[in-house]
């Protein structure tokens, strides 16, 4: 075992002409094991840095100092995620990936196409350098193949692409790379982590989502004029799926020690079990349960109230709490109690899932223009339209409190908007609107954002499994409450889809993730989160179980085929609008082989998905 002084990483052309191959293997396993704490390397690892080192080694017959060769290059915070090879010369790092096989599948060309977009868009020295992505197939013959800007080679042809691309000097130092700042879009969860433990997240902010410094301002004037004042203030803050609204009312609650109430239970739990505060995050359940039970107003000067858009009317709270008032006049009655107060309200667009949910303002105003005291009312025109003229509301217009760009979705800030593009999209797959959708879709594509389609569930496991190796986190199966799974027979796939509402509803949420989706008491079934439990949730790869209660027909999206559902077209749109906006890299269509799917895989196919 080398010690720490003794690990090196990165090596010059000289270092590795000196150096024997199990030497240099015996100092990346090093590396790994004080890096990441990984110590285990499977047989096909070993085998694969010996050959991809004896070929680096073969390919310079003599030192030459504008060359550095980083092994194992780790991309920080990204729960291990490490391309093979990092070749420097010149002004280019040659980021190479090497595969002990003849033949690449798309999860190799997409997962190479993630580490380079990873390095352009996060990190502070690799972004300001060309980086030429190698796809490096050591069983092939005499390869080359240019797919996109990725290179396909089989090892013959490795060395004529670093000659005909060779820069007679050095600009790119490898510390530069092992000491810069990477600094990625984080999950929800992450994201609260940070803000409860107090750390630095302006960057991340900065970066992620516009103008979110100035919101957080904003509302931290709110509460703070609202104190001075004692008056009562409701701040709407809305915006399209993934576009920071969580992490904007996490942090707003965290800082004025306020409540921070959600709609789902398991992303309630989940936060419970990344943070470990307990206290200042509940439910809705649990809120109107406890405080339609007793008198006492309640202790936090601010609350914040996420995915308000499924806030209830008055039949609903009727039927399951027995109160005559609807949840919004709840919450603002039950605030008039106190001197002063703020509600934070955070409302996403074409979320309501189920009747007597309701995400206009129409509510809102009717609990506001019958509330016993006056109430301060922030938003932006948008929501100003949709909340009406009324004496007793008193509106301050702040446009920055609508998101239209995608936090989760970094790479791509407009995948939520085509997502509401393609779901609202009635006509002909010939038609100019359908072309304009193929080519917004094209562009998604080149930056990160795929949609990819299958019939064979196993497939898409399978190129899960190859692209992200077991990383936590990085996928799941998704599928609709409606979506009549269980009713397509024995299918022979290795995977079988079990849809079981109950279970999936009470899956230890945070393991579940953690393990991809699968579940110890399971029996080896995937048992897939609904939009109920999906809701606020975020991966990299989302598998989405394709249901009979959505499909195209007839030139349009069809939801008359399951006649069992309870709603309408809305809630069925809205369904599908959550679970396509779940993946940071985009999602995975599983359209289980059956006929009444046909015509939406072929929708999917013609708008250009890719098909393993």
């Amino acid at each position: 075992m080398l010690n720490k002084e003794e690990i090196k990483s990165y090596y010059t052309i000289r270092e590795l002409k000196e150096l024997s191959t199990s030497e240099i293997i015996s100092n990346i396993e090093c590396f790994l094991d004080e890096k990441i704490n990984c110590n285990t390397f499977s047989k096909g690892q070993i085998i694969s840095w010996n050959k991809s080192i004896d070929l680096v080694k073969s390919i310079f017959e003599k030192d030459n100092k504008n060359w550095n060769i980083i092994f194992e290059f780790l991309i920080p915070l990204s729960s291990g995620k490490r391309p093979d090879i990092l070749l420097i010369n010149g002004v280019t790092i040659f980021l190479i990936e090497v595969k002990n096989k003849s033949e690449y599948t798309l999860a190799d060309l997409d997962q190479i196409n993630g580490y380079k977009l990873d390095l352009e868009y996060y990190h502070s020295t690799a972004k300001n350098f060309e980086i030429k992505p190698i796809l490096l197939l050591l069983k092939a013959n005499g390869l080359k193949e240019n797919i996109g800007e990725i290179v396909v080679l089989s090892p013959d042809n490795l060395k004529p692409i670093l000659l005909e691309n060779y820069q007679n000097y050095l600009m790119v130092h490898p510390n530069s790379l092992n000491d810069g700042n990477f600094k990625p879009v984080p999950a929800i969860t992450e994201y609260a982590k940070a803000v409860f433990e107090n750390k630095e997240i302006e960057h991340i902010e900065k970066a992620c989502f516009l103008e979110s410094s100035q919101i957080s301002i904003d509302l931290n004037n709110v509460y703070n004029e609202s104190k001075a004042k004692n008056e009562h203030a409701i701040v709407f803050l809305t915006g399209t799926a993934g576009s920071g609204k969580s992490a904007l009312g996490l942090k707003c609650a965290f800082e004025n020690n306020g409540l921070y109430v959600t709609k789902n239970r398991q992303f309630a739990e989940n936060l419970n079990d990344e943070i470990g505060v307990c206290s200042n995050i509940k439910t809705t359940h649990n809120f109107i349960t406890e405080y339609s039970k007793k008198e006492g107003e309640p202790i936090w000067d601010l609350i914040v109230f996420d995915e308000a858009q499924r806030f209830w009317n008055q039949d609903k709270m009727e039927k399951y709490f027995g109160l005559k008032s609807s949840e919004s006049r709840f919450v603002l009655e039950l605030y008039e109690k106190k001197e002063w107060g703020v509600l934070v309200v955070l409302i996403g667009s074409g979320q309501e899932l189920s009747w007597g949910e309701y995400g206009n303002f129409y509510q809102w105003k009717d609990a506001i223009n019958n509330a016993n005291k006056k109430w301060m009312v922030y938003g932006s025109n948008k929501t100003k339209k949709g909340i009406g003229y009324s004496k007793k509301i008193i509106y301050f217009e702040k446009n920055n409190f609508d998101l239209s760009h995608s936090f989760r979705n970094f790479k791509t800030p407009s995948s939520p908007v085509f997502i509401n593009k393609l779901l609202d999209f009635e006509g002909t797959l010939d038609s100019y609107y359908f072309k304009s959708l193929q080519k917004e879709f094209n562009e998604l594509c080149d930056n990160g954002f795929k949609i990819i389609i299958t019939r064979n569930i196993d497939s898409a496991i399978d190129y899960c499994e190859a692209r992200y190796q077991d990383k936590p986190n990085s996928y799941c199966t998704l599928t609709s409450s409606e979506s009549e799974i269980n009713e397509i027979r024995e299918l022979n796939f290795k995977s079988n889809v079990l849809y079981d509402y109950k279970k999936s509803s009470r899956l230890g949420i945070n393991q579940y993730f953690n393990n991809n989706g699968l579940c110890e008491d399971s029996n080896g079934d995937l048992i897939p989160l609904t939009e109920f439990s999906a809701i606020g949730f975020e991966m990299q790869m989302p598998i989405i179980v394709w249901g009979v209660d959505y499909i195209w027909y007839k030139n349009r999206w069809n939801y008359e085929f399951v006649r069992s559902i309870v709603g309408n077209t809305e809630f069925r749109q809205n369904t599908y609008r959550i679970l396509l906006t779940r993946g940071r890299d985009g999602v995975i269509l599983y359209f289980p082989p059956i006929w009444q799917l046909d015509n939406t895989f072929k929708f999917f196919k013609e708008l250009g998905s890719e098909s393993i």
